[in-house]
């Protein structure tokens, strides 16, 4: 059992959880990860750290502060300096690296004012139903935001991306389903394109498409072996071998999720293969990754209309009503998702 200064400090930690974003954040837009993460040792002190800051006049002792608070979460070390006594040099971790612009900073979108606007009124929601809380806050749904103000698209665009990238980096390693597909995968609400570019860069038998809607697609770079088809994932899917679907599913609720899945099922031909890559709420799944996970479904309650994380045996369910039939879990590939696989088998 906790004790009172236990579940103090737990207290306090929830009423001032932002202070970690929002660290994070300033750290990220200095560029702190990507300063250390250049160095030849990935460790500087606190004036070298502050020659390399592009800024007019920059502030010691706050750096000092957003440091010293960043080596309290792990994200930085602190190191004894071996040529001055009593000084001490800042160290950067694998956390630290995982912060480098080529990696997770694109991850800011998360704390961009406007997604984190729909937070403020979930009780809101929860007590009078009607408007779902970004639709509060913006007077619009997310995805009709997005469309109006194409910079903010562009933000959200590349948070996504930054999460995919992590995503499918634990996908490549350890799934091996992309092995038996010959012929066209459509990634089916890929972005920018850059996830199929990674699997048919792997896999370069595989034709690949990149499936996403008009407003989106249209700013998608060109990728080695991948087409590009805008569309409404609703409406008409391009045919396909296999298609792929990462994290989409939990944008929607159940009836437009059977919807989208009943149009992955026309565009397969007999003994095609569909890829979920989600979140599973299971909690036989969720290891590590457990209250990260029920965080993302508070997410998704703050900007979606409908949209929530699922168990597999719920994805199981609904992709029964859309006719796919040997279905399965593959579980944990070490990171949020497992994946679910289905097959199109007609009787």
């Amino acid at each position: 059992m906790a004790s009172h200064a236990q579940n103090l400090a737990a207290l306090w930690e929830m009423a001032i959880g932002h202070a970690t974003s929002f660290g994070i954040k300033a750290a990220v837009l200095l560029r702190i990860p990507d300063i250390l993460s250049d160095s030849l040792e990935k460790s500087m002190s606190l004036e070298e750290i502050a020659a390399r800051l592009q800024g007019t006049n920059i502030q010691l002792a706050p750096l000092r502060r957003l440091l010293d608070y960043l080596v309290v979460k792990k994200v930085l070390l602190k190191i004894q300096s071996l040529e001055v006594p009593g000084e001490f040099k800042y160290g950067s971790t694998e956390l630290c690296e995982m912060l480098t612009e080529s990696k997770f900073a694109r991850l800011l979108m998360l704390q961009d004012e406007v997604v984190t606007s729909g937070w403020h009124h979930i009780h809101e929601f929860i007590l009078h139903g009607g408007e779902v809380p970004f639709q509060r806050a913006q007077g619009m749904f997310i995805w009709d935001y997005m469309e109006k103000n194409p910079e903010f698209l562009g933000l959200f665009s590349q948070g996504m991306v930054a999460i995919s990238n992590v995503t499918m980096d634990s996908v490549l390693q350890t799934y091996h389903g992309f092995d038996e597909i010959r012929g066209v995968l459509v990634d089916v609400g890929g972005g920018f394109g850059a996830d199929i570019g990674r699997v048919v860069e792997k896999y370069p038998h595989i034709a690949g498409v990149n499936y996403e809607l008009p407003h989106v697609a249209h700013a998608a770079p060109a990728i080695p072996g991948v087409r590009h088809v805008r569309g409404d994932m609703m409406e008409n899917i391009p045919p396909a071998d296999a298609i792929l679907l990462k994290t989409i599913l939990h944008d929607f609720d159940d009836d437009e999720v059977i919807l989208v899945l009943q149009n992955c099922y026309k565009a397969l031909p007999h003994g095609g293969k569909l890829i979920i890559v989600d979140i599973d709420m299971d909690p036989a799944e969720r290891g590590p990754f457990e209250s990260l996970k029920f965080a993302f479904d508070l997410v998704l309650l703050a900007l979606t209309k409908g949209g929530k994380e699922r168990t597999s045996v719920q994805f199981t369910e609904l992709l029964t009503q859309a006719q796919f039939n040997n279905i399965k879990t593959i579980g944990d590939v070490n990171c949020l998702c497992s994946i679910v696989e289905a097959h199109k088998l007609e009787t």
